[in-house]
C-alpha cells in the first residue's frame, strides 16, 4: 500500500473516530454527524487533499445508505465538510 493512501485511511479513520466522540451532542440535536475534512484542495499538493475529501465523503454515503451511524438508540446521517487549508 502506497504512503498516500495510508495516509487517507488513517485520516478517514481519526474523523471516524473523532465523529464518535462528538456524536453525543449531534444526537441532542438534528442526529447528524458532521465530519471536518481539512487539506490542499488546491495547489501542488491538491492531489491529497482531494483524494482525503473524496475518501471521506465515499465513506459518508455508504454509512448514510445503510441508515446512518449507530448512535445510542438512533441512526445519524453523516455530513462531510471540507476546507481548504491553503
Amino acid at each position: 500500500m502506497s504512503e498516500g493512501w495510508m495516509y487517507l485511511k488513517a485520516t478517514v479513520c481519526a474523523a471516524a473516530v473523532m465523529a464518535a466522540l462528538a456524536a453525543s451532542p449531534a444526537a441532542a440535536q438534528d442526529c447528524e454527524v458532521k465530519i471536518g475534512a481539512a487539506g490542499p484542495m488546491a495547489g501542488a499538493a491538491a492531489a491529497w487533499g482531494l483524494a482525503e475529501k473524496a475518501g471521506t465523503e465515499f465513506q459518508a454515503a455508504l454509512v448514510n445508505e445503510e441508515g446512518g451511524l449507530q448512535v445510542g438508540d438512533k441512526k445519524c446521517k453523516v455530513s462531510v465538510f471540507t476546507f481548504d487549508s491553503q
